[in-house]
């Protein structure tokens, strides 16, 4: 992977978060409500970063129960077969971090998770 040659090293760290990016409607693939009045899709992203220099390495899309329960919703939206499956967000960033791993990314055991949300029970788990 490029992103080594640029920033793996001992003293890299990866940065593990979800980003909430919203949306007006309610067909976008993932959408569900964040709060009472918009509706969001959730990514959960992966960036090795040193020193001042962050280059993102993983971003993949969270599908909420809601989703994932309805078969023929993810069908008409065109979510692949192997995606429409049920994961929550700290198992999305493992694999993630397995994908790596194989791919012999160079980051030392140094973790950061910023406001990473993992509520037990909600849509955002």
């Amino acid at each position: 992977m490029q992103s080594d040659k640029i920033v793996g090293a001992s003293d890299a760290f990866l940065v593990i978060d979800d980003t909430g990016l919203p949306k007006k409607g309610d067909h976008s693939v993932g959408v569900a409500p964040l709060g009472t009045r918009v509706n969001c899709q959730t990514l959960v992203s992966l960036t090795l970063a040193r020193d001042e220099v962050p280059v993102p390495v993983g971003l993949r899309l969270f599908l909420p129960e809601r989703w994932t329960s309805d078969q023929d919703r993810m069908a008409k939206a065109g979510v692949p077969e192997k995606m429409r499956l049920s994961r929550t967000k700290p198992e999305i960033a493992l694999a993630e971090i397995d994908r790596l791993c194989q791919c012999r990314v160079n980051f030392p055991q140094k973790w950061a998770l910023p406001q990473f949300r993992c509520k037990l029970g909600s849509d955002y788990t």
